[in-house]
């Protein structure tokens, strides 16, 4: 996967994964994993497979970032209704 690759790297670079908005395409998909794992936890349909939650994880990638649980749980909440 690309984008874990592009994550991987600025990781490396900056010695954490708290990628700033300004590097839109990694914010977004950042983004998007939370998103995608969290609809997965609620039992929703999601794109969030075993192997790249996996992936994920061995990186040591945050899933609970605050702001983003915040933005994740009212997404799930309006897919729900």
């Amino acid at each position: 996967n690309i984008k874990l690759g592009e994550l991987c790297e600025f990781q490396s670079l900056h010695g954490h994964m708290d990628v700033p908005s300004d590097n839109r395409k990694l914010f977004q998909w950042i983004y998007e994993q939370r998103f995608e794992y969290c609809k997965k936890k609620f039992g929703k349909n999601s794109t969030m497979t075993e192997d790249k939650e996996k992936q994920l994880n061995e990186i040591g990638f945050q899933w609970n970032v605050e702001a983003s649980v915040i933005m994740i749980l009212c997404g799930v909440i309006i897919l729900i209704n």
